[in-house]
C-alpha cells in the first residue's frame, strides 16, 4: 500500500515536470523558427530598399530576446542612395548608424518598437553631412492588415549638428503620434515640441509647440502629396496649434485646403493670451516683409488687451479679417 502511494505521489510530481519541459521545448522551437523568419523579413526589407535605389549594408544582423521577445539588432547599418538611382533633388542621400534595434513581443509581431541608441550620420544633398544624437530615440509602430495603423515617436534631448559642430536643431523633447481618424480615410496627428531651438526662429523663446489635427483623404495624401488637399474632401482640420512663449501664447484652430493657385484657403481663428508680449517675442528679422506687415496690422487691431480671439479667412492668396486684407496666405504648391 505504501509503495502504491509513493508511486502515485511520484507520478503527480513527474507529470507536471514532463509537461513543463515539453512546453518549454515547444515554445523554444517556435521561438527559434520565428526568429529565423524575423531575420529573413529584415533581409527582404533590405532588398526592397535596394530596388528603390538604395544601397543597404550592415556588419551583423542578429536576433535575441528569448523567451518572451524578439530583438533584431543591426550593427554598423548604412543606407545610402545608389549612384545615379535618384535625382539630385532627393531630400536625403543616406543614413549611417552603428546600432539599430527593433523589438517585438514573441506573440505579437504586428507591434514593433524601433530604437536608435547611437548617433546617426545623415548624408544630405550636395554632399553635406549632419550628425543626429539624442538621449532617447524610440518609435512604436502597429500594423493591421499589412498597413500602418498607429505610429508614435518619442525623442528626448535631440541635437542635429553639422560636421563642423554648428547646431541646427535642439529641443528638450519631441513627440509625434498618428492614430485612426473620425472616418476610414482620415488620420489624427499629435505633435509636441518642448523648448525647440534652431537658427532663424520666428519666435524666441519658444517654450512649447503643440499640434492636434486631423488629415482627411489620407490615402490620397500618401500618393499625391499636398495635391490631395485640392480635392473637395481633402483638408487639414486643426483642432489646436499652440505656441507658448513665457506667459504668452497663440492658439490656432480652423480647417484649411489648397486652392487652384496652390495657396491655403479656409477659416482660421487665433486666440492670444498676453498678445503684446507674444508679438514682441517674434523675431521680425527672420520673417518675410509680408509677414512683418501682417504682424503690424494684427498689433494695431489687438491694442493692449490681455486676451483676445480673432477670426480670419484664407482666400485668393490673402489673409482677410472680414472684408479687410491684413496679409498674404501661404503658397504650398506652384
Amino acid at each position: 500500500m505504501i509503495t502504491k502511494l509513493s508511486a502515485i505521489r511520484r507520478k503527480k510530481v513527474f507529470l507536471p515536470v514532463v509537461f513543463a519541459v515539453l512546453l518549454l521545448l515547444a515554445w523554444s522551437g517556435y521561438w527559434f523558427v520565428a526568429a529565423n523568419v524575423v531575420k529573413n523579413k529584415a533581409h527582404q526589407q533590405a532588398e526592397l530598399l535596394q530596388k528603390k535605389g538604395y544601397d543597404v549594408s550592415f556588419s551583423d544582423l542578429g536576433v535575441s530576446g528569448w523567451p518572451y521577445r524578439f530583438v533584431l539588432t543591426a550593427s554598423n547599418l548604412q543606407i545610402t542612395q545608389a549612384k545615379g538611382a535618384m535625382p539630385a533633388s532627393a531630400e536625403a542621400l543616406g543614413l549611417v548608424t552603428s546600432l539599430l534595434r527593433v523589438h517585438a513581443m514573441a506573440w505579437n509581431l504586428s507591434h514593433l518598437i524601433i530604437e536608435v541608441p547611437q548617433p546617426v550620420r545623415i548624408l544630405a544633398p550636395q554632399g553635406e553631412e549632419l550628425i543626429y544624437s539624442a538621449q532617447l530615440t524610440r518609435s512604436s509602430l502597429v500594423f493591421a492588415d499589412g498597413d500602418l495603423a498607429r505610429l508614435s515617436l518619442e525623442i528626448k534631448e535631440p541635437v542635429l549638428q553639422t560636421i563642423a559642430g554648428e547646431t541646427l536643431l535642439s529641443a528638450n523633447m519631441l513627440e509625434a503620434h498618428l492614430r485612426a481618424g473620425t472616418d476610414k480615410d482620415s488620420r489624427m496627428i499629435f505633435a509636441l515640441a518642448r523648448v525647440p531651438v534652431w537658427p532663424e526662429m520666428p519666435i524666441s523663446p519658444l517654450d512649447e509647440f503643440k499640434l492636434q489635427a486631423e488629415v482627411f483623404l489620407w490615402s490620397s495624401l500618401r500618393e499625391q502629396g499636398l495635391q490631395a488637399f485640392r480635392a473637395p474632401d481633402g483638408r487639414l482640420k486643426i483642432n489646436q496649434a499652440l505656441m507658448v512663449s513665457g506667459k504668452s501664447s497663440a492658439e490656432i484652430t480652423g480647417s484649411v485646403q489648397v486652392d487652384e493657385a496652390g495657396y491655403l484657403r479656409g477659416p482660421v481663428k487665433v486666440r492670444f493670451v498676453s498678445p503684446a508680449d507674444f508679438l514682441a517675442a517674434l523675431n521680425t528679422d527672420n520673417i518675410t516683409d509680408e509677414a512683418r506687415n501682417t504682424v503690424l496690422a494684427i498689433s494695431l487691431l489687438i491694442g493692449g488687451v490681455k486676451e483676445t480671439e480673432l477670426s480670419f479667412k484664407l482666400r485668393k492668396g490673402g489673409l482677410y479679417m472680414g472684408p479687410m486684407r491684413v496679409g498674404d496666405s501661404v503658397q504650398v504648391l506652384q
